[in-house]
């Protein structure tokens, strides 16, 4: 089981948006009542990540975009699909394990890796520290912008509004409703035989 601390010494400290449960986590976070702007400020500091240099799909590559052909062939749509099932799925174990705080949920490694995983455990290790839990649902928006190799990017306009903290004894709500839709840029790398999420980016109301 790992320590807050080997937590902190394996996610980068960086100027990014929170992977792992993004802005959903983040926003319900902020709307806790009473909650002082400098634990949002820190949950901030201990969510950001970076991907990892030349990887598939970064920031620092240029993959070919599916959509600049005017129709994907069979393969391309049927390797697009398994992307889009991959992130669906990683953000219903999100969920999952975020509704009870349990951050050593096996079902995470599933669909994340590497620095995403440990952001989103270290997340879940914050709430369940916090006596905290989240529920509700995120509405998805996803689509595929970019396949390369073993690389992929998804772009999604998400609603997290309903995705609210709560007490984890009492069940009282510990947070309201802020509607807003965000853009989340979602980073995926095929890794043993499957899809999975390594990085994810939010700008705030970008949809």
């Amino acid at each position: 089981m790992l320590t807050l601390s080997q937590l902190r010494a394996h996610v980068p400290q960086t100027g990014d948006r929170p992977g792992g449960l993004a802005r959903p986590y983040d926003q319900a976070m902020r709307s806790i009542v009473g909650a002082p702007a400098l634990i949002a400020a820190a949950l901030l500091a201990l969510a950001g990540c970076a991907a990892p240099s030349g990887s598939p799909g970064s920031p620092g590559s240029t993959p070919a975009a599916v959509t600049a052909r005017s129709a994907p062939s069979p393969a391309e749509g049927a390797t697009a699909a398994a992307v889009l099932a991959a992130y669906r799925a990683f953000w219903d174990e999100v969920i999952a394990a975020a509704s009870t705080a349990d951050h050593e949920a096996e079902d995470l490694r599933r669909h994340a890796t590497g620095e995403q995983l440990v952001t989103t455990i270290g997340q879940l290790y914050d709430l369940r520290r916090r006596g905290l839990v989240l529920r509700g649902p995120v509405r998805l928006d996803p689509r595929v912008v970019s396949l390369s190799g073993d690389g992929a990017v998804v772009e999604d306009c998400q609603d997290g509004s309903r995705f609210l903290a709560y007490d984890a004894r009492s069940g009282a709500a510990r947070g309201r409703s802020v509607k807003r839709r965000d853009r989340v840029t979602a980073y995926l790398t095929y890794d043993q035989g499957a899809w999975k999420v390594y990085r994810t980016r939010t700008r705030e109301g970008g949809c």
